[in-house]
């Protein structure tokens, strides 16, 4: 009588018992609107390298080479003045070249007596062209100038 009473007692039990029922979940999903901070972030920092590396680094002069000279590097306290093969003059290492007359008024505006002007003339400049730059330096009363070479 035992063994029957409980299995009555295990269908009685089975019969009130309910399944237990979890609510659904939601689908899930990908938040894309935390990502495209991070993107927006990314493309900036990226842009933002890209075009303080291309300035840093925008004008490529080919200085002749020699076996002896003096290394002395005036100017990290004067004014570098560059020329390209086509004879373009870049002041101080901006991008966009500068005439001759700006470089002038520029010159005769800044002009000290322990001002140093220090030309970097690519290899392949004409000798006259850069015989000209220097005469505009001096005309302009600037009388230290510099002329950059590299070493072997």
């Amino acid at each position: 009588m035992c063994k029957s009473i409980t299995a009555l007692w295990n269908k009685v039990s089975m019969m009130t018992k309910k399944p237990l029922e979890l609510p659904k979940l939601p689908a899930p999903k990908v938040e894309i609107i935390n990502l495209i901070d991070v993107l927006i972030t990314l493309v900036a920092f990226f842009l933002l390298t890209t075009v303080f590396a291309e300035q840093q680094d925008h004008l490529r002069v080919n200085l002749p080479q020699v076996e002896a000279a003096a290394t002395n590097h005036p100017a990290a306290a004067g004014i570098l003045i560059e020329m390209d093969t086509s004879h373009n003059l870049y002041l101080n290492k901006q991008a966009v070249p500068l005439p001759r007359e700006e470089l002038r008024a520029f010159l005769q505006k800044t002009i000290r007596p322990d001002l140093t002007v220090t030309i970097q003339a690519d290899k392949d400049c004409s000798y006259e062209e850069v015989i000209r730059l220097l005469d505009l330096v001096q005309q302009c009363g600037i009388h230290r100038a510099a002329l950059e070479v590299r070493r072997n």
